[in-house]
């Protein structure tokens, strides 16, 4: 169906600051788009930082990925930057404080 991987804190990574826990490669198989998996997996992230104590949660995305996009806006986090263009797209850094 789908696979995310949720970094915890500690793990700095090029736009993540060592203090945020990050949610990498959300993915949903073809078939599934659409029935709310990604979402799902996007909240299974959410609450095992909560449960593990971090205090915030980032994550980023890409100007083609609008379904994606509207999921984490709805699910309260905020766009904090633009990123350089990668592979000729522009991408995005979002955070979700969960303190």
């Amino acid at each position: 169906m789908g696979c995310a991987f949720l970094i915890p804190h500690g793990n700095p990574y090029k736009w993540f600051q060592s203090d945020w826990a990050y949610i990498r490669l959300v993915a949903v198989h073809p078939d599934c788009k659409g029935n709310g998996v990604g979402k799902q997996l996007t909240q299974l992230c959410i609450d095992a930082a909560r449960s593990a104590g971090e205090k915030t949660i980032a994550l980023h995305t890409s100007e083609f990925q609008n379904a994606a996009r509207h999921i984490y806006e709805s699910m309260g986090f905020i766009k904090l930057m633009d990123l350089e263009l990668m592979f000729g797209k522009q991408y995005y850094l979002y955070i979700l404080r969960l303190d």
